[in-house]
């Protein structure tokens, strides 16, 4: 009985076929082979209740199939398919159909998937074809099956449980397979760079630390290394080289004025150019963290600049952070901490430049000014709306400080005209229920407060009120203008009325 290899091939084809529709699989044949696949086989989704619009698209893969007229347990792929179906993201089988003497008896029948051990198989032997210079086309890839690979005629059933047990994402990860393979046993590359005449080792460290985004070349030489073999990628030049940067640890900035309690703190990263051949005089950090960028020198000297751009708006925790360092920097140095990874790495003194700054008579009322009136709202009620720039703050820093005083001074004199005639009872009032309002970066504060009034007078038409103590009953910070908001404020006045219903002669105005 002839041997012939096309006939065999042919029978292992039409057997493939066949199991295939035996299990509900479509197979479509490929008339031009060259790409390395026999057959497209699609599997079906199991459940068809779905509606179509909802069921998934069917699970589609890329098979070889191969055979041999003697028993064997071994087959040849070409050296240019086997690395198609490395690289290809989608699933990718080698089928073998080993027939005995007799064609009409049952093929053993084995099946390998490309999957993590193969794809570095074929990658590795490109790899070695490329340093070698030979043609891909012309090696012969060599398959050796086990026992364990042998499934027969569950041999479709076997491939959709490889699909199922790999899950999602099937080409993400064998995309992600493919491109790690090989590397797993140090860096990726290395290389040797000239640099252009001018350019100097400090300006190589500062693209390294991200304070360059480039520096002129005249020639790179780039090796690659993967499954441990070398492989040159030549030399170019001249250019321009680029370096994405990426922070070695995460850092924390702490600003601590030189006397008294309290401080700010701005999260940000550390960065290190990761060359320790560099002269200890080039051997630098730097921590880029809020507003601020540090250097630190190895013998730790640090330099220290600063950006609060005031026309940025910033929300109301960073805007605090602001105007405290700045409030802190106009008295004297401030100290300045720095901390990676839960460690303070450093400390040190910052003297900012005083024209930069401003005067501490300027920024400390204002500071305190700006906290009384944020604390009208707890920071869950403050409208993620309330962006404010800190330019905004100087052009309204008359009102803000005149209104800090009606919302936290213990007393006033106030002064109210009222149309028509008043009621002389006015003049017993003992206290006063009245809202008090600040319009600021398109956003109202207002306060409900209840004053103890100590004298009442009428006068040329006008209440005069003289009060010590007050207390706030009601305050918010809402979007928008007060005439906006006018319902809102009568009802937080008439309740705060209500709630002192028991005192007497109380006086209460609403908008």
């Amino acid at each position: 009985m002839t041997r012939d290899p096309a006939r065999y091939t042919k029978l292992a084809e039409l057997e493939f076929e066949r199991l295939c529709s035996l299990h509900g699989a479509i197979c479509n044949r490929v008339t031009d082979d060259q790409n390395g696949w026999d057959f497209i086989v699609e599997f079906q989704p199991g459940s068809t209740q779905v509606p179509a619009d909802l069921r998934p698209s069917p699970k589609r893969c890329f098979v070889q199939v191969k055979s041999s007229a003697a028993h064997r347990d071994a087959c040849d792929m070409k050296l240019s398919n086997a690395v198609r179906f490395a690289q290809d993201d989608q699933p990718c089988f080698l089928v073998f159909m080993s027939y005995g003497s007799d064609r009409r008896a049952a093929p053993a029948i084995y099946m390998q998937p490309f999957w993590t051990a193969e794809i570095g198989r074929a990658l590795r032997s490109a790899r070695r074809a490329h340093v070698d210079g030979d043609r891909l086309n012309r090696i012969k890839h060599r398959f050796k099956f086990r026992p364990v690979d042998r499934f027969d005629q569950d041999v479709v059933s076997r491939m959709l449980d490889h699909l199922s047990d790999v899950g999602a994402g099937y080409s993400e990860q064998k995309r992600t397979i493919a491109k790690a393979v090989g590397y797993e046993s140090g860096p990726a590359a290395s290389g040797s760079v000239t640099l252009a005449e001018g350019v100097t080792v400090r300006d190589l460290v500062d693209m390294v630390l991200g304070l360059k985004k480039s520096v002129p070349v005249s020639a790179i030489s780039v090796a690659d290394h993967r499954f441990g073999i070398d492989v040159d990628l030549g030399i170019s030049g001249p250019g321009t080289m680029l370096i994405e940067v990426k922070p070695v640890a995460k850092a924390l900035v702490v600003i601590r004025p030189q006397s008294g309690a309290g401080e700010v703190s701005w999260a940000g990263d550390l960065f290190s150019p990761g060359m320790p051949w560099l002269p200890e005089e080039e051997q630098r950090l730097r921590v880029s963290a809020g507003p601020f960028e540090i250097l630190l020198g190895i013998s730790g000297e640090a330099n220290f600049t600063w950006e609060m751009p005031l026309d940025q708006p910033l929300d109301v925790t960073e805007l605090n952070r602001h105007l405290a360092f700045r409030t802190w920097a106009s008295e004297a140095p401030v100290v300045v901490e720095l901390w990676v990874n839960g460690t303070r790495l450093t400390t040190a003194e910052m003297t900012p430049d005083p024209k930069a700054v401003g005067q501490s008579a300027y920024w400390k009322p204002l500071r305190s000014a700006f906290n009384d009136i944020m604390s009208l709202a707890p920071p869950e009620r403050v409208p993620n709306s309330l962006l404010v720039p800190l330019q905004a703050v100087l052009d309204a820093r008359s009102e803000i400080l005149e209104y800090q005083k009606y919302v936290s001074d213990l007393s006033a004199t106030i002064t109210m005209q009222l149309e028509g005639p008043i009621d002389p009872i006015v003049e017993k009032t003992k206290s006063i229920i009245s809202p008090v309002h600040l319009e600021f970066s398109k956003h109202l504060f207002v306060a409900v407060i209840q004053r103890q009034v100590t004298s009442a007078e009428i006068k040329d038409g006008s209440i005069i009120l003289n009060t010590l103590s007050g207390r706030i009953l009601r305050s918010a910070i809402l979007k928008g203008t007060a005439e906006e908001h006018r319902d809102f404020v009568a009802a937080e006045v008439r309740w705060a009325k209500a709630e002192a219903a028991g005192s007497e002669n109380v006086l209460s105005f609403e908008p």
